[in-house]
């Protein structure tokens, strides 16, 4: 019963947007308003209040050593990606397409690191 209430209710939700939309109270520019509130507020506190079962929470030392690690592989890797083009004199049109590969590496590492704390 309660799977059909959050089913109703997200479709109400749905329901009002898309009758907004017709009527004129949202403008094209807010969805991508919306979208951006989900995606840079929204998704990361579901992703903190997850992880955040005060039942569960037993060492919060680990969890602020673990986002101290995290805060520094973060700025090493923004150095590396600034300094790395310099390095191999590269084009200076092409520092931004080093830059975009040293970033997306960023997240493959602490991802990695995630699930192998996951399953111990």
């Amino acid at each position: 019963m309660l799977l059909l209430q959050k089913m109703m209710m997200f479709f109400l939700i749905m329901l009002i947007g898309y009758i907004c939309r017709k009527s004129g109270v949202f403008k094209d520019t807010t969805g991508k308003t919306i979208s951006s509130i989900v995606i840079n507020i929204g998704n990361p506190a579901l992703i903190i209040a997850s992880g955040m079962n005060p039942e569960r929470l037993e060492n919060k030392g680990k969890l602020l050593f673990t986002l101290g690690v995290a805060l520094i592989y973060f700025a090493i890797m923004l150095a590396v990606a600034e300094l790395l083009p310099r390095l191999l004199h590269a084009d200076r049109e092409d520092y931004g397409a080093y830059q975009v590969m040293m970033l997306l590496d960023l997240w493959v590492i602490p991802c990695w690191m995630s699930c192998m704390a996951a399953m111990q």
